[in-house]
C-alpha cells in the first residue's frame, strides 16, 4: 500500500504542475474533473492512451475504451 500511495502522489504532482512547457498530465486531469457521470471515453493507441489511463479518474457510470 505504501507503493500505491507513492505512485498516486507522483500522479498528483504531475497533474498539479505549473511548469512550462506544460506537463501533459495537466489538461488530462482537468478534463477528468469535467467529464459527466455517464461519459464514454475513447482513445486511440499511442502515448495518449497512457496519459488517459494514468490521469483520467474513471468513475462509476463512465466507460473507457482503447482502439488498436
Amino acid at each position: 500500500q505504501a507503493e500505491t500511495a507513492r505512485w498516486r502522489e507522483t500522479l498528483r504532482q504531475g497533474a498539479g504542475s505549473d511548469r512550462r512547457p506544460m506537463h501533459p498530465a495537466v489538461p488530462v486531469a482537468a478534463l477528468s474533473r469535467l467529464l459527466p457521470p455517464d461519459a464514454v471515453i475513447a482513445t486511440d493507441s499511442g502515448h495518449n492512451t497512457g496519459l488517459a489511463a494514468r490521469y483520467l479518474e474513471i468513475r462509476p457510470g463512465q466507460e473507457f475504451g482503447v482502439s488498436g
